[in-house]
């Protein structure tokens, strides 16, 4: 136990320190399973109304959860009223569709600013845009110079 504290105190310094730097924004996801520690810390450094916290879920490794009970205990976890985006990971079959069908009625309730996806190529962005009513706010992506994808640069410059 004591080393769990130690290493929550590390993580409530390094988070302070984050914000002094002024940063304002936060990663977690499903997989990471991250969504407690972090509120926790958050809530311990006296930051969280000014944080900007993305939210990720995993379309391949949460076939069957309920997507509203998932958001619900994010926010609950990070101790927000509302994620300041919402983003699919790894797209699987048809399932980040259905994802992201649930994540815009969590914008229409304002639970959820905005949407993203991550590790998506041209054709699986193409998809969720012919069905979406909330546009992709996010594309988190690996890129460099030496790796470039070209197809999802224009794809998210001509939207």
């Amino acid at each position: 136990m004591e080393e769990v504290e130690r290493r929550h105190s590390m993580t409530v310094n390094m988070t302070s320190f984050w914000a002094v730097l002024g940063r304002v924004g936060f990663d977690t996801s499903t997989e990471h399973g991250s969504s407690r520690q972090l509120g926790r810390t958050l809530e311990d450094s006296n930051i969280r109304s000014e944080q900007f916290t993305v939210y990720k879920v995993d379309s391949a490794s949460s076939p069957d959860w309920d997507v509203h009970n998932e958001i619900s205990n994010a926010l609950a976890e990070l101790g927000v009223e509302k994620l300041g985006v919402a983003m699919i990971r790894e797209p699987q079959g048809t399932r980040h569709l259905e994802i992201w069908r649930e994540f815009e009625k969590e914008v229409k309730n304002e639970r959820i600013q905005a949407l993203g996806v991550s590790n998506f190529d041209e054709a699986q962005m193409q998809e969720i845009m012919s069905i979406a009513t909330v546009p992709i706010s996010v594309q988190q992506r690996q890129m460099n110079l030496r790796q470039l994808d070209d197809e999802v640069l224009d794809a998210c410059i001509s939207e």
